[in-house]
């Protein structure tokens, strides 16, 4: 899978010429869970956990939730905004008992894409619930997976299995290699050689949080983001800058739109 355009500098970024709010385009990730069976230092789960985050609860996606959430991502799909969905977000979705309940209801929801071809499902997963049924299953469905290396001797296993099965995508080595820290959110350092387009706000994409509600990019740990919730009319929804892009490290570059801006 081919990742995001990076560039030498933030001037080299190109600037996009639209306004804001920006009406969504695509769900890009739906979030089954705030909970994790990991406690990384460098990612903020462990403060959704201390409930820390008010407006981000630890908890389980609802199927209910989870379905509606389907709809939003179908209606994109058919209107040809959306080509892949995500279905993790801070916490690990694969620790979830009903995980490939879930991915049953999602390709029946997405069965084809626009080239009749089926749209990709994805997730990052730590790897420590991988089976090898679990993964023949997911290759029956069409979904694939990054697997990180926070814990290398249950990661490799996974990787193996993952590979055997062909739903390995790839590995994130990311808070080594490639490290940042959640737009100033966590104590970590930032590495990263290049800078990268925000395609949250460039594209119109927004992430559903695991109680519902609708967020304007995946880095959002607090839900200060929230612009509503997957109940709504879907279409309704519309991105916008907000407090975090003041301090992240992607770029949204947009014309007559300055992030470092104090945001209210």
């Amino acid at each position: 899978m081919a990742r995001l355009p990076v560039y030498r500098t933030a001037v080299d970024v190109p600037v996009l010429r639209h306004k804001f709010p920006l009406t969504i385009k695509s769900l890009h990730q739906i979030e089954l869970t705030s909970l994790c069976s990991l406690r990384c230092v460098y990612c903020p789960s462990s403060q959704i956990v201390a409930a820390n985050a008010p407006s981000r609860p630890a908890m389980d996606m609802a199927v209910p939730v989870f379905v509606r959430a389907l709809e939003h991502v179908a209606r994109y799909v058919k209107q040809g905004t959306q080509d892949v969905l995500n279905v993790a977000g801070i916490g690990e979705s694969m620790m979830r008992d009903d995980f490939m309940t879930l991915m049953r209801l999602a390709r029946e929801k997405l069965p084809l894409g626009p080239n009749r071809n089926p749209i990709p499902i994805i997730l990052a997963t730590n790897g420590l619930h991988m089976t090898d049924s679990i993964a023949a299953e997911m290759h029956r469905l069409f979904v694939g997976c990054w697997i990180s290396l926070h814990r290398p001797e249950k990661a490799g296993l996974a990787i193996e299995i993952a590979k055997r099965h062909d739903v390995y995508v790839g590995i994130s080595t990311d808070p080594a290699t490639n490290a940042d820290d959640w737009a100033g959110q966590v104590k970590w350092r930032r590495s990263q050689p290049y800078v990268s387009a925000c395609m949250w706000l460039r594209e119109g994409k927004a992430m559903v949080m695991a109680h519902g509600g609708v967020t304007t990019c995946c880095l959002d740990a607090s839900g200060v983001g929230t612009i509503g919730h997957v109940d709504d009319a879907i279409g309704s929804l519309a991105v916008r800058p907000y407090s975090l892009c003041q301090t992240c490290a992607q770029e949204v570059a947009v014309d007559g739109y300055d992030q470092r801006m104090d945001i209210k």
